[in-house]
């Protein structure tokens, strides 16, 4: 099979690598009060939902008295850049829920699985014909 065969199939790949990307994460809700569970877990990526309904997304997440602090954009890593990122705070009373993003394993191999058979039947198809010569 000539690689100008596979270029067909490439119009494909972005969709199925985001596929891949988003099977791999999920937003899980703390089990445990807010402050507890920012202490203890030290969440990288979370999701406020603050009392008058509204969602807020926070990165780098600590608490600092009874407020949950966090970047309001995800932070540059150089440190210099990081200082001048905004940061925002909520008190406790305040958030009615906190999710964080995180890995979940089981999507992260039951995507991939099903993405990488579905891949090989599109290409057992192209190249496996009913005459043999690879066209339809």
């Amino acid at each position: 099979m000539s690689i100008m065969r596979f270029s067909r199939f490439r119009p494909l790949a972005m969709p199925l690598a985001a596929l891949l990307l988003a099977g791999c994460m999920k937003w899980s809700g703390a089990s445990d009060p807010v402050d507890q569970y920012v202490r203890a877990e030290d969440p990288w990526q979370v999701r406020l939902t603050l009392t008058d309904g509204s969602v807020v997304p926070l990165w780098d997440v600590e608490m600092v008295g009874d407020t949950v602090v966090g970047f309001t954009e995800r932070p540059f890593k150089s440190p210099a850049r990081r200082e001048r990122q905004p940061r925002a705070g909520y008190p406790l009373d305040q958030v009615a829920r906190l999710e964080e993003h995180r890995l979940d394993p089981v999507l992260t191999l039951v995507v991939p699985a099903i993405t990488i058979g579905a891949l090989l039947g599109i290409a057992w198809l192209a190249c496996c014909s009913t005459d043999g010569t690879g066209s339809w």
